[in-house]
């Protein structure tokens, strides 16, 4: 079944998701079958930093940024990340490894999948033909500039530290509609919002460390507050305007 623009409200619709998601999070934990599988497969350490390996973070279809516009936006989001680093180190008393991070250059909202590390094996990008059916389909829409607001930081069941984004008109889900009516490769592991990922949690928490950490990253999550424009689309084989 095809996804359709939604009639809710598009703040709201983002709004939802992520209170839905932290809640989640507080209520039920982190999943441990997630947590080991970020800690076995996911991570690589290069330079002395852990990052996530490619395939748990590049983009496979369509996306906003990779690199981010803004980029003192940029160093922001990545202190943040390390922060949350060093906060698990020290609520875990642990000098292992705690926190995978997505590389500050490759900060991205996602638009449309190709395939995903959640639902895929093999994961690989679009074609040319795919990008140039992506391309069209963009170009009849002819959407404009994408305002996107960044406020707040959570953290998923699966262990991911997610910053918030929101958006204030409908363009942004009638681009991901319209090329999910297009081209039936992009149904699958639809994102529901307009989130930027910024690493993975390695660590398994007990109760009382979880809601220490979420206090943190509730805090942390106080010092994002920026408005981003987007003037153009990422894809692997070249970025698409977003306008005529």
């Amino acid at each position: 079944m095809k996804i359709r623009p939604s009639t809710q409200d598009p703040y709201q619709k983002c709004s939802t998701f992520y209170s839905n998601v932290s809640r989640k999070c507080r209520l039920k934990g982190l999943d441990l079958e997630e947590i080991s599988r970020s800690q076995r497969r996911l991570g690589q350490c290069k330079d002395g930093i852990y990052y996530l390996h490619p395939d748990a973070f590049k983009p496979t279809a369509v996306a906003l940024g990779f690199p981010l516009p803004d980029h003192f936006f940029v160093r922001r989001l990545w202190r943040i990340s390390c922060l949350v680093e060093n906060y698990l180190r020290r609520v875990t008393n642990s000098n292992k490894t705690t926190f995978a991070h997505v590389p500050p250059d490759s900060y991205h909202i996602t638009i449309v999948n190709r395939t995903h590390f959640d639902k895929h094996r093999e994961i690989f990008s679009i074609n040319k033909a795919e990008k140039w059916k992506s391309r069209n389909a963009i170009a009849s829409l002819n959407p404009g500039y994408i305002l996107l607001f960044f406020n707040g930081l959570i953290v998923s069941r699966e262990g991911r530290v997610l910053v918030c984004g929101y958006t204030f008109d409908n363009r942004f889900f009638l681009l991901r509609n319209t090329l999910i009516d297009r081209m039936d490769i992009f149904e699958e592991h639809v994102p529901p919002a307009a989130h930027i990922k910024l690493g993975h949690i390695l660590v398994n928490l007990d109760q009382e460390q979880l809601r220490s950490l979420l206090l943190y990253t509730s805090v942390c999550g106080e010092h994002i507050s920026r408005m981003v424009l987007f003037k153009d689309l990422y894809t692997s084989l070249g970025r698409i305007p977003l306008s005529k």
